[in-house]
């Protein structure tokens, strides 16, 4: 984090805050001349025919089990191809703002002083070389892509928030937390988990490593709070978990692949997981 304390250390925040923001404009423009691609016109149709619940049911029952993803499938359907080019303004925006939240929480843990702006300047740094560091296909597949976006990006923007609001809530006394907060971190958790199976597991890898660092490395004074919460969001993470795995549309889905489904799977996402790295050195 870019700690910003002295006068000659806020100019250069505004200079680099002027760079990446322009950087990051650019990037949000031209996701305005993002339209419906693929999936894209399953999931308008389907949002005419059956509505924005009545469609997500129909996709929960008969091919897919990530519950938040087709509900948001129908939303893509409802705003139209028009409206899917300001998805990646709005995730960029979310994503600034997120991680602007998470590393303010760090920085007050840290004890550092003036902390915004710096963070701030870190998390549009981090956004655009996030954006930046992977080749221009999956970058619009993962980002300016509707339906790509949200299984890919959007659970790494609520699972970022969630971190901020869990450090938050974490650094108070749990008898100061209202009921109110606490159910949205437990929310959160539950809708990132309904994004992909990927962002399930990984938030029960996640909670599971808080808890035993509360356990090993928190202050008495925190350590409570810290590990209620903790076990709560583990919970719903693997509430989220279950949901996906008992979907009757993954029967559904099942049918539709081959023998050698899972050896194909394995052998491309190897491939693939090795291009971006090829790609940088």
């Amino acid at each position: 984090m870019i700690p910003v304390n002295t006068r000659l250390s806020t100019y250069v925040y505004f200079v680099l805050l002027i760079i990446f923001v322009s950087a990051l404009t650019l990037v949000a423009y031209t996701g305005f001349f993002s339209r419906y691609l693929g999936d894209d016109y399953c999931s308008a149709e389907a949002f005419n025919e059956n509505g924005l619940i009545g469609s997500a049911v129909n996709w929960y029952m008969t091919w897919e089990g990530r519950y938040t993803h087709t509900l948001i499938r129908g939303f893509i359907g409802f705003v139209g191809p028009r409206g899917v080019s300001f998805f990646p303004l709005f995730l960029l925006v979310l994503w600034i703002l997120a991680l602007t939240f998470l590393l303010t929480e760090i920085g007050k843990i840290l004890r550092m002083r003036v902390i915004f702006p710096g963070s701030l300047v870190s998390a549009s740094i981090i956004v655009f070389v996030s954006l930046d560091g992977v080749p221009l296909a999956v970058k619009i597949q993962a980002f300016y892509w509707a339906m790509g976006s949200t299984p890919y990006t959007l659970p790494i923007i609520l699972i970022i928030f969630n971190m901020g609001l869990f450090l938050a809530l974490a650094r108070k006394n749990h008898l100061k937390n209202t009921p109110i907060q606490v159910l949205m971190t437990m929310g959160i958790t539950f809708l990132a988990s309904g994004l992909s199976e990927i962002a399930a597991i990984f938030q029960i890898a996640v909670f599971m490593l808080v808890l035993c660092l509360c356990l090993l490395f928190v202050p008495r004074a925190y350590r409570r709070t810290a590990i209620h919460l903790a076990l709560l969001n583990l919970v719903c993470a693997l509430i989220g978990f279950g949901f996906l795995l008992a979907a009757p549309g993954n029967k559904v889905r099942g049918a539709s692949l081959s023998p050698n489904s899972l050896e194909t799977t394995l052998r491309l996402a190897i491939t693939h997981f090795r291009e971006p790295i090829l790609h940088n050195t």
